[in-house]
């Protein structure tokens, strides 16, 4: 398995050379995850040099993509990150979120389209369209594991993305997930959770002193016993590392990831 960090436009105030040789310094920090608005100028620019940076330092480059964008964005936007897969010379995962409705049937029936039209404009070797697993949040009841599941068994061409967290939040069963899911997994995303909150406060920073690494330690040993040997995002609100700027958050977040990955990387 190989550990990366979470990205986004928090991140700005750090310079994207710094980022990249903190990661680069790391003991387990091994590449990045980057949620980026193709309509922020700032944050494209971010992504470029970090995508130089990835190149030079031998570092997985992935993008947490946006569903909600319209059709015509999404396509020059994956049109980017083609470009970027042949200067990188490795297909990149791109996460999506399914769509959500008003009721979660119409979430799958849309989805499945959204994600149809995609699959018929990119290059499959090129981008690898993972599907996330969601947990419900206080305005909207998204679709779980179990929920998504048709849109696999309808394409073979999708991946997923399996977020233990969202799974620790809301369900608990991590591994109770089904086989074809399974096989589909190309990423996972991992964080624990603040339970004094309602409905369970995700995209907490993991720490092993901690009640609630019990949950995210079973989730790390599952992911052992199915082979898993991708991408682990450890996707965390970085407002929650300690540290009085973006400098000083990043270096505890990828403190907390090293010293998650201790216990699954040899």
């Amino acid at each position: 398995m190989i550990s990366i960090i979470s990205i986004n436009r928090k991140f700005l105030p750090l310079p994207a050379k710094d980022l990249i040789n903190k990661i680069a310094a790391s003991r387990f920090t091994r590449g990045l995850e980057i949620s980026c608005d193709p309509n922020e100028e700032a944050m494209m620019n971010y992504m470029d040099e970090l995508v130089e940076g990835c190149k030079e330092n031998n570092l997985l480059f992935q993008v947490h993509g946006d569903s909600s964008l319209d059709m015509d964005t999404q396509k020059k936007f994956l049109d980017l990150l083609t470009r970027y897969s042949d200067y990188l010379g490795y297909p990149i995962n791109v996460v999506m979120h399914t769509l959500t409705r008003e009721t979660k049937e119409e979430s799958l029936h849309d989805s499945q389209e959204y994600f149809g039209e995609l699959l018929e404009y990119i290059d499959t070797d090129k981008i690898r369209l993972s599907i996330e697993n969601l947990n419900d949040d206080i305005k909207f009841m998204r679709l779980d594991k179990d929920e998504m599941l048709p849109i696999f068994y309808n394409d073979n061409r999708l991946y997923m993305t399996y977020d233990i967290g969202h799974e620790i939040a809301d369900y608990g069963q991590i591994t109770n997930i089904d086989e074809e899911e399974v096989k589909r997994i190309s990423n996972v995303h991992i964080h624990s959770i603040d339970p004094t909150w309602d409905d369970g406060w995700d995209h907490k920073p993991i720490d092993d002193e901690n009640d609630e690494f019990g949950p995210v330690l079973k989730g790390i040993l599952f992911l052992k016993h199915i082979k898993y040997d991708g991408p682990v995002v450890f996707e965390y609100d970085s407002y929650l590392c300690k540290g009085d700027n973006m400098s000083e958050k990043t270096d505890d977040y990828i403190a907390s990831i090293d010293d998650t990955s201790e216990h699954f990387i040899q």
